[in-house]
């Protein structure tokens, strides 16, 4: 029985390590996605965006093998957002002239 609780606290343990970690890997995704608006794909290093996320070089490294994993990480949950974007703006009972201008605004 103490077997089992040693385990399940374990468990939760690595789930709540495993949150943690995907919740700042989002952060980090988020401030290089800004920054990549910002400075554009060409001109946007890994100091970059350490820069605007206020951590170092190595934190990005930690969570992400390179510039392209970083990269394409984002590409990903950008991609998410805007057909969750577009999903809520095709939900709405607006007539489609209206629905037409919210798609364009969020493109």
């Amino acid at each position: 029985m103490i077997q089992l609780m040693k385990i399940s606290r374990l468990a939760e343990k690595a789930e709540a390590i495993s949150c943690r970690r995907a919740y700042k890997k989002d952060q980090l995704a988020d401030h290089a996605i800004e920054t990549l608006k910002t400075l554009g794909y060409a001109h946007t290093s890994l100091r970059d965006i350490a820069d605007a996320s206020n951590v170092a070089v190595g934190t990005l490294h930690y969570y992400f093998e390179d510039r392209a994993d970083l990269i394409s990480y984002c590409v990903r949950r950008y991609k998410i957002a805007f057909i969750a974007e577009m999903n809520s703006i095709l939900k709405t009972d607006l007539e489609p002239e209206r629905i037409v201008t919210h798609f364009v605004h969020s493109l």
